[in-house]
Order: structure tokens, then C-alpha cells, then sequence
């Protein structure tokens, strides 16, 4: 079956820190097998559909092909997969982008928040603008981003999950025991995800 898998740069396994054999310029990629039976976390070849992509932003994006498919909560794990062509549309400037998407979307939520949750949401959505160029809130005089800044796939990540926390807070009116917290988070997932399929046509 078709799928999609988040790598760090050359096509290497964030967590496993196993590289994938790439496909030629002519013919299909090696198969990367699987060193134990597929389990969720522990062994298998992982990848994900669509709707997963948020939880594993990364430097590059990957169309996989999985055999021997076991399980599919919260992943797609395979007995084996092989890379087929990475998606063209995912680079540092989609993932800029996807950040400042998400920081905008945070100052939107604290314009409509409510007297009680605003002006928190509206520092919130200062610290967003920072987090987007890579800078740290805590230093926002700085005058140049530090050299050492996370990569755009790291910050996209970052700012999605804050975000997505923000909306929560909006929806609840600053109250993260509320299930409106629940569903202002997951309303927001899924605008940002709706962002990268429309951005990268999937």
C-alpha cells in the first residue's frame, strides 16, 4: 500500500536513525526490511496516511510503498517499505511558510478571544512571530537569529503543536480543563492540515 514518511535529511529515520535506500534515477528504490516481527514503537517500518502527518513534520516528506502492512494505529507498520518519490512541494520554504501560517493563526485567535483570555493570547501570539524566524521569546532583542537556530521542519512542528494549544485555550476561554480545549485543539489540527494538503496537493 501507498503511504507517507517524515525523514531527516538524506531520507534517514529521525528516531531509528536508519537511512533509506533512495530511489535511482531509473527504477524503483530498495526494499528496507523490517528487523522483527511489525510492532507499534518497536519493530516494523513505519509510516503514516495523510491525516497522521502533523505528528511527524520533519526535513523531508516521502510517498513510501508498505508490504506486509500489520498494523494501522497510530501507524501504518510493515514488515517492509520502500521509498518511492519524495514529495516536491515540502522544503524549508513550505515549512517557513507552514510557521508563519501558524504563528497568523494565533494572533487571529487573540484578536476574537474574549476581555478575560486576550491580552495572554495576544503575548502568546508575540512569541509565535519569534518562535517562526527561529528566534527565542526569552531573547527577542536579539539582533539576528542565532546560527544555531533550529532547521524549518523543527520550527513547522513546534509552531503546529503551539498553535493548536492556543486555539484550545481561545475555544475554553483560558481554561485547559474544558472539553471546548479539547475541540478548539483538534478544530485547529485540522485546519493545519487541510494547509499541507492544499500547499502540497496531496
Amino acid at each position: 500500500m501507498n503511504a507517507y514518511k517524515f525523514l531527516a535529511a538524506g531520507a534517514v529515520g529521525r528516531f531509528s536513525d536508519v537511512p533509506w535506500p533512495q530511489p535511482p534515477l531509473e527504477g524503483d528504490a530498495e526494499w528496507l526490511e523490517a528487523d522483527g516481527p511489525p510492532e507499534q514503537c518497536r519493530h516494523g517500518v513505519h509510516a503514516c496516511e495523510v491525516d497522521r502527518l502533523l505528528d511527524w513534520i520533519d526535513e523531508e516528506l516521502w510517498e513510501v510503498e508498505l508490504d506486509g502492512v500489520a498494523e494501522r494505529e497510530p501507524l501504518l507498520v510493515a514488515a517492509r517499505g520502500r521509498l518511492r518519490r519524495r514529495v516536491p512541494g515540502w522544503d524549508e520554504d513550505a515549512a517557513r511558510d507552514f510557521a508563519d501560517a501558524c504563528a497568523e493563526r494565533v494572533r487571529e485567535h487573540a484578536a476574537a478571544a474574549v476581555d478575560s483570555v486576550a491580552k495572554t493570547l495576544t503575548a502568546f501570539a508575540a512569541d509565535c512571530r519569534l518562535l517562526a524566524r527561529g528566534a527565542r521569546p526569552d531573547a527577542p532583542d536579539a539582533p539576528d537569529v542565532p546560527a544555531s537556530a533550529p532547521a524549518a521542519a523543527a520550527i513547522a512542528a513546534n509552531l503546529g503543536f503551539v498553535a493548536a494549544h492556543a486555539a484550545g485555550f481561545a475555544a475554553a476561554s483560558g481554561s485547559a480543563d474544558d472539553e471546548r480545549y479539547t475541540a478548539g485543539f483538534l478544530a485547529e489540527r485540522s485546519w493545519q492540515l487541510d494547509w499541507l494538503r492544499r500547499r502540497l496537493a496531496l
